[in-house]
């Protein structure tokens, strides 16, 4: 008898341990996301990332089901800084990264290099390049993204801003430092100007905040730490039981 209790007592323990390690996993990256997105609450551009969980087959627990980032728009903030642009509707700004790839962002809170060229907050040159001439006394961007320098009080052209907009852009990939990445999940960028083919427009002298909703997230955080806890609790619990039932077997 005391077998049969050992054995059947170490696989209830055993999976009921196996469960709250899933959920503990869970929770534990839902509390991450939600620690994040906080975090980046006044970055601009900056999109939440949201965590949905799912059952756990036999182990009757929780896994993560989903992690992506929701691309709702930001409130657009006038800044009356020229060098400052915001998409108002859909599509990303194409950036060159360091090690040549292509990045994407909704940060456009732009500043010339160096060397004239518009760059990311980040210092990421914005694609295609634009640099604006030394003796520019000013620069204007139109809703459809072309860049105009004042030279001279005259008013010239100097590029073309383009979005990016691709299939599934929740699929989209986190390089970190407010970057996004395509993936398989998200398909390939599909470029365009900006006002066409459903793409935003441009917004001069604004920048769109983040996305994150302090209440939203402070809720979550409180629901996900709740869980982690409980989570914890139950571990330790299933492991004292664990160590009865074998202390019962000797």
């Amino acid at each position: 008898m005391s077998d049969r209790i050992g054995i059947g007592g170490k696989k209830m323990a055993l999976g009921g341990i196996s469960s709250a390690l899933s959920a503990l996993k869970a929770f534990s990256k839902k509390v991450s996301n939600t620690s994040n997105n906080v975090a980046n609450i006044n970055t601009a551009g900056f999109k939440k990332r949201t965590t949905s969980f799912q059952e756990s087959g036999n182990l009757k627990g929780v896994q993560v089901s989903s992690n992506q980032s929701v691309h709702t728009q930001g409130p657009l903030i006038p800044t009356n800084n020229p060098l400052n642009i915001a998409v108002n509707g859909q599509g990303f700004f194409r950036v060159s990264l360091p090690n040549g790839g292509t990045g994407y962002s909704r940060d456009g809170n732009l500043k010339k290099d160096s060397t004239g060229r518009l760059v990311t907050s980040n210092g990421n040159p914005i694609e295609p390049e634009i640099s604006i001439p030394g003796n520019a006394t000013g620069v204007s961007v139109s809703g459809s993204g072309q860049v105009s320098a004042t030279i001279n009080r005259q008013s010239q052209a100097i590029g073309q801003i383009e979005l990016s907009s691709f299939q599934n852009s929740g699929g989209l990939a986190s390089l970190g430092n407010n970057l996004l990445s395509a993936s398989n999940a998200s398909g390939p960028a599909v470029n365009g100007i900006p006002g066409t083919g459903g793409l935003g427009t441009i917004i001069q002298g604004s920048i769109e905040s983040s996305n994150v909703d302090i209440v939203e997230e402070s809720i979550n955080l409180i629901t996900s730490s709740a869980g982690y806890k409980a989570n914890i609790k139950s571990i330790k619990a299933q492991n004292e039981l664990l160590g009865t039932i074998l202390d019962i077997k000797e």
